[in-house]
């Protein structure tokens, strides 16, 4: 007791189609992270916030880091997302700024209909993926509490493991 928290925070959003009216609440919501958990996030020794998408495949990454898990390193415009410490996340000294933060969250809408919010969950615990020379680059560790938080406006996948149809738009 006495000693403060490592936090590693991912978000997952969805980047399909059906997100595509969703942009500002996005926005809305980053403000309202800013802040009311910002300051909270602060009190940490240290904060890992990272963001993934639902896709399988985020299409604006590297094409290395083109699979579930790997967090966010391009915009949906294609701008690299730069953070203080030049980790594919961003760290407390990030938080005070809303550009990193803006950049990261930008995924876009142009991911795949077929949303995989658990399976990007799960492989974001990859450890390849955590390697050093990773995509995620030791984003996730073990000491730290880890906090995930989606953003989706459907259900996981199109069709879930005991065959029940999930909410797939057409």
């Amino acid at each position: 007791y006495g000693r403060c928290t490592d936090i590693d925070l991912v978000v997952i959003v969805d980047n399909s189609p059906s997100m595509i009216d969703k942009g500002n609440a996005l926005l809305a919501a980053l403000v309202s992270f800013q802040t009311f958990l910002q300051p909270e996030l602060a009190q940490a020794c240290s904060v890992h916030l990272g963001v993934t998408t639902t896709d399988v495949a985020y299409a604006s990454n590297p094409v290395e880091c083109q699979r579930a898990g790997a967090l966010v390193q391009v915009n949906e415009n294609g701008d690299e997302c730069m953070t203080a410490e030049g980790h594919p996340y961003a760290t407390l000294e990030d938080l005070d700024e809303v550009a990193p933060l803006l950049c990261l969250i930008r995924v876009g809408s142009n991911g795949s209909v077929d949303e995989r919010p658990i399976e990007s969950t799960f492989q974001l615990f990859n450890s390849t993926l955590n390697d050093p020379s990773g995509c995620n680059e030791g984003f996730v560790r073990p000491d730290a509490q880890m906090l995930i938080v989606y953003v989706t406006d459907e259900d996981d996948d199109d069709n879930d493991a005991q065959g029940n149809s999930g909410s797939i738009q057409t």
